[in-house]
């Protein structure tokens, strides 16, 4: 389910499935650990404890979605 751009600055709050992102570098299935509103930047961390957590601007974001429902 798209989470509207004008929603975006009241931040995203914690699902079960976490969020896909559709960026200008790629499509990214995480959590949204944090948004900092001043300097437009999501931290982004993985449920894979192999995996980082990084940083990407709200400015590359070109959509959000939630993710609702997954099939293993």
């Amino acid at each position: 389910r798209e989470v509207g751009n004008h929603l975006w600055d009241n931040g995203f709050r914690k699902t079960d499935y976490g969020f896909a992102l559709l960026t200008e570098k790629g499509i990214y299935h995480k959590d949204i650990k944090e948004y900092n509103k001043d300097t437009g930047m999501l931290t982004l961390s993985s449920r894979n404890p192999a995996d980082e957590e990084f940083e990407i601007s709200i400015n590359e974001v070109y959509q959000v979605f939630n993710v609702i429902k997954r099939a293993f």
